[in-house]
């Protein structure tokens, strides 16, 4: 419908009477965005929305297929945003089979001392530092599958 005037408030202290404004947040965080509209007839309508601001990007792909068809051939986890990265691979016996410190890696092959891994789960193991220097740990559990 039509209004007045708009206001937007971002939960951090900023606030906007643009129609359709961009804001960028400092830090992660749980913030409560709210914009207010005051109609025709002066009745003011709010709508409030919880966003999460994350500061960096990590997740780790479930599945991997290293059969050489070009979809899922190498195992290594998707980031955004941290500066420095450690990435280990063990076997469900806690043998090392992959371990990196490259930012631009393909990843893991697949391959555990020449020969093609066993089908089954493995683990890995992230260190990465954020950029503005925290250093987190994580880990998940994968399936390789032929």
């Amino acid at each position: 419908g039509k209004y007045k005037e708009a206001s937007w408030d971002f939960g951090d202290g900023e606030v906007s009477t643009e129609k359709d404004p961009t804001h960028k947040y400092v830090k992660a965080g749980t913030y409560t965005v709210q914009l207010r509209l005051r109609d025709l007839s002066d009745c003011i309508v709010s709508f409030a929305k919880t966003i999460v601001i994350t500061d960096y990007y990590l997740k780790f792909p479930t599945v991997f297929t290293p059969n050489q068809d070009g979809v899922n051939d190498y195992y290594y986890p998707k980031y955004l945003h941290i500066s420095a990265i450690q990435v280990t691979i063990m076997n469900k016996w806690g043998e090392l089979v992959y371990e990196s410190k490259d930012l631009d890696v393909k990843g893991w092959d697949g391959l555990y001392k020449g020969e093609k891994a066993p089908i089954g789960n493995y683990a890995c193991i992230v260190r990465h530092t954020t950029l503005d220097g925290r250093v987190l740990d994580q880990s998940s559990v994968f399936y390789l599958y032929r």
